[in-house]
């Protein structure tokens, strides 16, 4: 959780999480917003597209802020897409196929 300074939930929380969040701010200028399972599996989305950002987009005084692992203080290492042997997969022998969603919609329309 971390301190939000706005003086009422942000309008995009659905209402059973706003009066929860109004609830934790009596008395106090900032609510404290936590995140949802669905936001904090966004994480690894907004920590890779930071790490581009820092390799292709960034300023020429530096990147604005650094995800760093707060055990150590240290940036945290690249993301990257590993294999069952939790070893990095190259991007060369990354593909993609259709999955069972698209497999069931085909043959639906009868087009499997």
């Amino acid at each position: 959780a971390f301190p939000v300074p706005v003086p009422t939930a942000p309008p995009m929380l659905d209402p059973e999480r706003q009066r929860a969040l109004q609830h934790t701010a009596k008395g106090s200028k900032y609510l404290e917003y936590q995140l949802t399972d669905k936001g904090r599996a966004l994480f690894p989305v907004i920590v890779a597209l930071s790490q581009w950002g820092d390799n292709w987009a960034v300023h020429e005084d530096g990147p604005s802020f650094e995800i760093i692992d707060t055990r150590d203080g240290e940036p945290i290492p690249p993301q990257a897409i590993l294999g069952k042997d939790g070893l990095p997969i190259p991007r060369e022998f990354l593909s993609q196929r259709p999955g069972p969603g698209t497999l069931a919609r085909w043959k639906r329309k009868g087009t499997a």
